[in-house]
């Protein structure tokens, strides 16, 4: 089986009951366990996101690297957060914080 992780950061995740089924799912397909790496964020932590971004690279490369025909995904949901300053347009470059 593939690896695969989804990632959710929104100030509701552990409030709103709409995120139960999804968090249900998550939990039924989520192949790694590291409490270092929580898949469920309820507040903005672009150091958190950058991490998991730069694991995912890093791992995609190695795959790459070594013929691998199938690579591991992850999804990142960020939801809810136009009323958060940090993560507001000036604070945050999406072009830059991808690449």
């Amino acid at each position: 089986m593939l690896r695969k992780n989804i990632y959710i950061c929104s100030p509701s995740i552990d409030l709103d009951s709409a995120w139960k089924p999804v968090k249900r799912y998550i939990e039924s397909i989520k192949i790694i366990d590291n409490p270092d790496d929580p898949l469920y964020y309820d507040h903005y932590d672009p150091t958190a996101l950058t991490r998991i971004i730069s694991n995912q690279h890093k791992l995609v490369q190695y795959m790459k690297d070594n013929k691998h025909d199938k690579m591991y995904n992850i999804l990142i949901i960020v939801d809810d957060f136009s009323d958060d300053a940090q993560f507001s347009r000036q604070k945050v470059n999406s072009v830059e914080f991808i690449h």
